[in-house]
């Protein structure tokens, strides 16, 4: 199996990524505390527009878009695939778009994601 990417860009703040928004499980709040712990940062997960987009490229799994967007493939909803989830919620506390193939901040590797 090839690699699969957590996000491919984290995504630019000009994109628009057709998708369908949902309410996340109740189980990823306690995933938003985590990483809110993890990397020292405060921030609402009400806040963020959880939007399900089943295409966003070849191997991509999730993506962040700037204003709190994070959207993941149903593939993530159906299996709650945390580490993908952790890592756009991690790009939406910080605040931080990371274009494709650039290191992302030390957080993310502190965190595990």
């Amino acid at each position: 199996m090839g690699a699969l990417l957590l996000c491919a860009g984290c995504y630019s703040p000009a994109a628009v990524i057709p998708g369908e928004p949902f309410v996340p499980p109740a189980e990823w709040r306690s995933w938003w505390v985590e990483m809110k712990a993890c990397a020292h940062r405060a921030g609402e997960f009400e806040a963020v527009r959880w939007v399900q987009a089943p295409d966003l490229g070849p191997r991509v799994l999730g993506r962040w878009a700037w204003r709190h967007a994070i959207y993941v493939t149903p593939f993530v909803v159906r299996v709650n695939l945390k580490a993908v989830v952790q890592h756009e919620m991690l790009h939406d506390l910080l605040g931080v778009d990371v274009p494709y193939g650039a290191p992302h901040p030390a957080e993310f590797a502190r965190c595990g994601v």
